[in-house]
């Protein structure tokens, strides 16, 4: 069992040991890059409070619950966090996801944003293109200079975009600075009216799409009854083990959700670089078939966390069936949370993130006997 374990961490942690070889990181409650630091490697963090103030000369990849990027990242920044505030410099890709974004500084590449609030401010400016959904997303006077998608609950746009906009929304409101130079469109499922809009800009469409409601529930009700059924017989086999994984999870959120960030990036990048060399190709077909198994399980730790949680908040002790019960709850919690209009990306992927994490860290804990199964 344990030899099966250490094969199973092996596959799940080599896109990291991979990174790691260039690769300097930085964990705890709060994690500081001062502004006379300047790095070279590849930066990884994770923490409470994360606070880059320095020169990075590579990617910045980062988890926690405050994050503040000050400084300048030379390349790519993949942040995960409940706020992100952008105040300094990323040279290239720029991807977030929390419950906060506010970009005040300059992006050189392309942004994805996710969030339950995203704000571009006067002072933000984009050379890429921008992707953005949330709850509420608001363009305060920055500028974009390729073009613009954004899908949100309210959409407010009062600065420049250098193509095209596409919005996604039933609530739009256009200030006097807002500028598109190729046109906007607007898709809702509402009918929306002109005098709505605010300042109506040039070559605007509006176009209004029905989704086919019925097949869409009947799809997704199929998917979760699948899911849930094969969770069930999967708790019954492996019971102990479900149960032990439940309580280790639980115990540090944050920690857990920025291993998995780590590792869901991680492994496809190793995916890749397996696949180059011929001999090393069907290493690169069992990894991903591990990945896929991982973030499967993942997915039922999470349904599994948040059901048990929700009734043991009205219960005290656990019993053998709140496991089961807390699976099928959990399953519904998912299906809402995830559904939930532009910010169930979000909670998608912190989910994730939180469910892979979980699972990768027991498994590296248990493997190399730093944790014993069935104890804290």
């Amino acid at each position: 069992m344990k030899k099966s374990g250490v094969v199973l961490l092996s596959l799940l942690l080599l896109p990291l040991m991979v990174l790691a070889q260039g690769s300097i990181y930085k964990s705890g409650s709060l994690v500081q890059v001062q502004e006379a630091d300047s790095i070279q490697k590849q930066l990884i963090t994770a923490g409470q409070t994360v606070e880059m103030s320095g020169w990075l000369g590579n990617d910045f990849l980062s988890a926690g619950r405050f994050m503040m990027l000050k400084g300048t990242v030379s390349d790519d920044a993949i942040m995960a966090a409940q706020q992100v505030i952008i105040d300094g410099e990323v040279g290239d890709l720029l991807m977030s996801a929390g419950e906060t974004i506010i970009v005040n500084g300059l992006i050189k590449g392309d942004a994805f944003l996710a969030a339950r609030e995203i704000r571009i401010t006067e002072g933000a400016r984009i050379e890429g293109n921008a992707v953005l959904a949330g709850a509420t997303v608001v363009l305060d006077g920055g500028e974009i200079q390729g073009w613009l998608r954004a899908a949100g609950d309210e959409l407010t746009l009062n600065g420049e975009v250098g193509q095209f906009s596409e919005l996604y929304s039933n609530d739009v409101t256009f200030g006097n600075d807002y500028r598109a130079s190729f046109g906007t469109t607007i898709t809702s499922e509402e009918t929306i009216y002109r005098e709505n809009l605010g300042v109506v800009p040039s070559n605007l469409t509006l176009n209004v799409q029905e989704e086919p409601v019925v097949f869409v529930i009947v799809v997704k009700f199929i998917f979760y009854l699948s899911v849930l059924i094969t969770g069930l017989i999967l708790l019954r086999i492996f019971q102990n083990t479900a149960i032990d994984i439940h309580r280790f999870a639980t115990e540090k959120f944050w920690k857990n959700t920025g291993v998995g960030l780590l590792t869901f990036i991680g492994v496809p990048f190793a995916v890749v670089l397996l696949l180059l060399p011929v001999l090393t190709i069907p290493l690169s077909v069992l990894l991903l078939l591990v990945y896929m198994l991982a973030l499967f399980t993942g997915y039922l730790l999470v349904a599994l966390t948040l059901g048990v949680m929700a009734i043991l908040y009205f219960k005290g002790e656990p019993e053998t069936s709140t496991y089961y019960w807390g699976l099928a709850l959990g399953m519904i919690i998912i299906a809402i949370l995830t559904n939930l209009p532009f910010i169930g990306f979000v909670l998608n992927a912190l989910l994730l993130f939180f469910g892979l994490g979980s699972l990768s860290y027991y498994i590296w804990l248990v493997s190399t006997g730093r944790k014993t199964p069935g104890t804290a």
